[in-house]
């Protein structure tokens, strides 16, 4: 509804029924969706549309929205007079729209092209800023802008080549290229409108794409139109080549594989190769996949082929040189059960092939199979998902075992367990019992790797495709632990929903070897271009039949909406005019889609196409060579039966008497119509030489390649195993390797060093609970919840909408950003230190603007900024009267004034830890695999630290870093004077109360490293003769009281001891290979405080807990 019905509701109540209480907030939401518009066209100079013939409706409706009135200022010059104030460029060829089921409709192309050259000679005559001096635009000419500047650098190659006609400022309209014709007038007349068509093709060569535009004449020709005035057929074009393509000649092949049936049946023995062009019943897909397959191999090798005569004599032809896999590029109507067929026999001859899209990833037999073991895994009590798992390559039961292993089962046996009984080895059975220990630790992803490399999935599915199906899923599976956390169930839940979504939701995606056949669809080859393309089974009604939309009873497109219901079984569908109309009204889109198929299919050839396919009876007559039936459907034709009709059409306007392509009964003499049946009678070797494809510029001839001896010799056939052949010499090898002599394990290798990334406030979380950074490292688990709570905790105390982290994180802003720095005493520091350490600053931590701009930076909308205001306001106030307030003020505290300081100072440091050979291993069947010994461990930290303090006390340099904490900040507004509040107004820097003593355990570790991290970087000072400092012991700043509370020296040192025992248990965590979660036992119930604060024993159903 628009803007002007609601100032008519306004005006009149009446009319406005319903919406009469909301017209007022409606019309608000309508200005400002106005003004937002108007604020975008402002921001852009132009708008370049790239295909847009693929455009549906709705995309035009919303790319409309670009251009209209911008917001004006000021400032601004004279609004233009023309409705759309962007400049507007869209670039498409309506030849290559193919994209109906996706809603790309070429009505709209056409219909904006209309309104664009309508604006533009609106524009022309009415704008007086495009014709004043100098002027922008001309009625006879374009301005190029490259040359339109007073001064410009030209090469002299360029003013002697074609007269330096580039170099010219304005472009006349009736100009062209040299090798271009001169433009008609109508031409002339588009491009003062704006619209230029391009008529260069730099991809093709010159004489086989002087044979495409003869098709193209025909194929596009109106009288195909089965709506003369409809608005979604494309006309034809003449494209010229590029210069440097114009005597390139290219080469075009037809694969017409034949159709006759053998007389015999084919073989039953399945180690056999059925052979296409054998014995048994014509298959036209196997016959054309086979052909193809040949070829390709044929080409890659460089080596000649052959072409029959009718009277049987076999012509070789010249080979060509070997073309790379990669530049050979199989295009399909359509990817119904020919893709597959042609991999197979690619893949059979040794051929690497790349498809375009493999579909859902989780219906690949691959991945099915890691699917179903993660439902086992999560689910060991379903009989579903054991006969899944049970079934499959991993375990291999027969009927008879599979029935025994669940028939005998207690409803409430763990069949995971069972499992294990029943396995067929030894080996298998480690497995099943490696499954039930990672399983039970919750290495999910652990548990899946070793299933592959340890399990028969990769005997059972060998290909490259499916390894990397393998590789896919188990990567989804490992995003997901690290998403909502390790949990099994949760996992398997994930997958089971993207299975059962619909449609393609995971998409398998193949990652080809470098140098691969590509084997596409059609419609997946836009911006594509290959040296041969090969058009696969182009005569088949695949792509060009309405079962789908008759089956469905219903056809519905942007325009067009249609059913065909029938509501008794037993009887016919009650006639329907309006079916019947729309019905063909979409089968004539159809069928001019399929045109455009074929144009944008045949255009992705470089130098050679090859056209495959042949219609069912096609056979072999000696002393006439190929009889080939013929039909052609006037409503849907195929693509081969428009190629082929182009053919003849060209031979009638060309007057080719002798022309293949004609029907015996065509009278060149009179009109030719289309013929619907019939049969042609082609001869290789002719047509080879005088293929009646154009006018002298184009292609002399083409090659008929219709069997495979036209590319194999009677002693160069080479075997193909059969599936049967290839599982039998899977299972001899499988059976030679058991009885084979077990190896023995070879001694690891030594590795001096190895190099490990730990976070800073991972180090606490060891020193209180290993077993819970096992969880989160070994066991992939996520600290966070997998449903993270809506409302912010209500009983921490603090303003509503804010927690204590981001209470800390507020606070710490304000310290960074407004603290004062008094700098050195005199012009410079007792000891050399950045400028940036030492520019004097006023203290401002407390001052209102600093305060809203971090509140504006950090806080929720739906704080209570008030209480936050107060609450910061009150441990602000506490920091500034408190020893950091003086010191950052230039005042003397405990004998020390700064000379410089830094907040959020990063750090980088790396300690070596020795790990007295540490063996890593990896699980085997047959026991643990050696593979390494680590004798240290590089462990690397950076982090920043809050503040770091440079003071001078009696003549000495010290540096010191500070950790700001902010924890009870709640009892600043309840004033209770327990826990941290004990020490208010305490001057000293020793811990006066238990709470303080508290803080600076739960924190040592931290503080332990910030202090090393500083002593090395003073100890490299000294070690290169520079001035250094004496790195004081840390100390915590407490927001509560504002006292700076430094650590005693002992402590330290126990922190620093401590330190070096927790990075050895770390790396030892991360760098070992059999680290069980038993090593690490739950904390006695003394420590339970450690514990109600861990995310694992949270909720319901904690993970963990303390003993007891």
């Amino acid at each position: 509804m628009s803007a002007d019905f609601y100032t008519c509701g306004e005006k009149n109540p009446k009319i406005a029924g319903n919406y009469l209480e909301k017209l007022s907030t409606i019309r608000l939401d309508l200005t400002q969706r106005y003004e937002l518009l108007k604020q975008i066209r402002r921001r852009y100079r132009a708008f370049i549309i790239d295909e847009a013939q693929d455009n549906s409706p709705l995309q035009w409706r919303l790319l409309s929205r670009l251009w209209g009135e911008r917001t004006i200022q000021d400032e601004d010059p004279e609004v233009p007079n023309t409705p759309w104030q962007p400049t507007i460029c869209y670039v498409g060829d309506v030849k290559q729209s193919i994209y109906a089921f996706r809603q790309a409709e070429v009505t709209g192309f056409l219909e904006y092209s209309r309104i664009l050259r309508d604006i533009n000679e609106h524009e022309f005559s009415s704008i007086k800023e495009l014709t004043r001096k100098p002027p922008l635009r001309k009625s006879d000419a374009s301005r190029d802008p490259r040359n339109s500047y007073n001064l410009n650098i030209v090469k002299g190659v360029e003013v002697s080549e074609e007269g330096g006609r580039n170099l010219i400022p304005w472009i006349p309209f009736d100009l062209s290229d040299p090798h271009l014709p001169i433009p008609t007038s109508q031409e002339v007349e588009y491009r003062k409108q704006g619209l230029i068509s391009l008529q260069i093709n730099y991809r093709t060569d010159g004489a086989l794409l002087n044979v495409m535009n003869e098709w193209w004449q025909d194929i596009f020709n109106d009288k195909h139109r089965h709506f003369p005035n409809g608005n979604f057929y494309a006309s034809p074009q003449r494209l010229f080549p590029s210069k440097d393509k114009i005597d390139a000649q290219g080469s075009l092949e037809w694969i017409c594989p034949l159709g006759i049936e053998g007389d015999e049946n084919p073989p039953t023995d399945l180690r056999i190769p059925l052979d296409p062009f054998g014995s048994g019943k014509s298959d036209s897909i196997e016959r054309q996949s086979l052909m193809i397959a040949l070829r390709i191999k044929n080409l890659i090798e460089g080596k000649p082929i052959k072409v029959i005569s009718s009277e049987g004599n076999w012509i070789e032809l010249p080979a060509e040189n070997p073309v790379e896999p990669s530049e050979i590029m199989i295009l399909l109507p359509s990817r119904s059960r020919i893709r597959d067929i042609i991999i197979r026999h690619l893949h059979n001859l040794g051929i690497p092939a790349q498809a375009d899209r493999e579909g859902g990833l989780l219906n690949r037999p691959a991945a099915h199979t890691i699917d179903g073991l993660l439902q086992f895994i999560a689910r060991p009590f379903s009989r579903h998902h054991a006969s899944w798992v049970a079934r499959s390559s991993l375990i291999g039961f027969d009927d008879a075992k599979l029935q025994e292993y669940l028939f005998y089962s207690k409803k409430e046996d763990n069949l995971l367990i069972r499992l294990r009984d029943f396995t067929i080895n030894e080996r298998q059975k480690e497995l099943v019992q490696r499954w039930i220990d990672l399983s039970s630790e919750g290495r999910i992803v652990d548990l899946l790797e070793e299933t592959v490399d340890r399990s028969d999935i990769l005997m059972a599915f060998p290909d490259i495709v499916s390894r990397q199906d393998i590789e896919q899923i188990i990567d989804i599976i490992r995003s997901l632990s690290k998403e909502v956390g390790g949990d099994s169930i949760v996992l398997a839940d994930k997958i089971r929903d993207l299975r059962e979504s619909g449609g393609n939701s995971l998409e398998a995606v193949t990652i080809p070897p470098s140098d691969a056949v590509r084997v596409m669809t059609i419609h997946g080859s836009k911006g594509l271009q290959a040296k041969v393309v090969i058009l696969a089974d182009l005569f088949s009604g695949r792509q060009t039949n309405m079962t789908i939309d008759d089956r469905n009873r219903l056809i519905v497109t942007p325009e067009l909406f249609a059913g065909n219901p029938k509501p008794w079984s037993n009887e016919k569908s009650p006639l329907s005019a309006l079916w019947k109309h729309v019905r063909k009204i979409y089968q004539a889109r159809k069928s001019a889609e399929s045109r455009r198929l074929l144009y944008v299919g045949a255009t992705r050839a470089q130098h050679k196409l090859i056209i495959v396919g042949s219609t069912k009876g096609t056979k072999w007559v000696d002393g006439k060579g190929i009889k080939f039936p013929w039909t052609y459907s006037e409503s849907l034709p195929q693509l081969g039966e428009m190629w082929i009709e182009s053919l003849r059409q060209g031979s009638v306007n060309r007057n080719e008497q002798d022309s293949p392509w004609l029907d015996q009964s065509d009278d060149l003499t009179a009109e030719i119509n289309i013929k619907t049946r019939g049969y042609r009678e082609f001869d290789p070797s002719s047509l080879f030489s005088e293929g009646f494809l154009g006018n002298i510029k184009s292609l002399k001839g083409l090659t008929v390649l219709h069997h495979p001896d036209c590319f194999i010799s009677a002693n160069q056939c080479s075997p193909v195993s059969t599936p049967f052949t290839r599982i039998e010499n899977l299972d001899t090898f499988a059976r030679k390797s058991l009885s084979q002599q077990k190896t023995s394990l070879i001694s690891p290798r030594t590795d001096f060093s190895a190099g490990l990334k730990i976070a800073p406030s991972r180090i606490s979380i060891i020193e209180k609970c290993p077993r819970r950074h096992w969880y989160e490292t070994i066991g992939g688990l996520s600290p966070k919840p997998i449903i993270p709570s809506i409302a912010v905790n209500s009983t921490n105390g603090l303003p509503r909408g804010i927690d204590a982290a981001l209470f800390g994180t507020i606070v710490h802003r304000i310290i960074e950003i407004g603290i004062g720095n008094p700098g050195p005493k005199g012009d410079y520091p007792s000891t050399p230190l950045p400028e940036s350490w030492i520019k004097r600053e006023i203290d401002l931590i407390d001052s209102p603007e600093i305060h809203n701009t971090v509140f504006d930076e950090l806080l929720p909308l739906e704080a209570d900024r008030e209480s936050t205001t107060h609450i910061v306001n009150l441990m602000i106030n506490r920091i500034k009267s408190g020893p950091l307030g003086k010191l950052s003020r230039g005042e003397i505290f405990d004998g020390h004034r700064v000379e410089g300081l830094r907040t959020e100072m990063p750090f980088n440091i790396t300690k070596k830890i020795n790990l007295n050979g540490l063996i890593r291993s990896r699980w085997t069947p047959e026991g643990y695999e050696s593979l390494s010994k680590i004798e240290f461990a590089n462990i690397e930290m950076s982090g920043l630290i809050d503040l770091v303090l440079c003071t001078i006390i009696d003549g000495e340099s010290t540096i010191r870093p500070i950790d700001l904490k902010t924890e009870e900040a709640s009892k600043l507004i309840d004033q209770n004077t327990d826990g941290l509040i004990e020490a208010l107004g305490e001057t000293s820097t020793e811990p006066k109360c238990q709470a303080e003593i508290e803080i600076l355990l739960e924190h040592r570790m931290q503080q332990a490293l910030y202090y090393t991290a500083l002593q090395n970087i003073e100890n490299e000072r000294s070690k290169y003769g520079f001035p250094s400092r004496k790195v004081l012991s840390p100390a915590i700043l407490i927001g509560v009281t504002g006292r700076l509370v430094v650590y005693p020296e002992d402590m330290l040192q126990n922190a620093l001891d401590d330190l070096e025992d927790n990075l050895s248990l770390a790396a030892r965590i991360s760098l070992g290979s059999n680290v069980s979660l038993s090593n690490f036992p739950p904390l006695e119930s003394s420590k339970s405080e450690i514990c109600h604060k861990c995310p694992f024993n949270q909720g319901e159903l904690p993970i963990c807990g303390p003993l007891n």
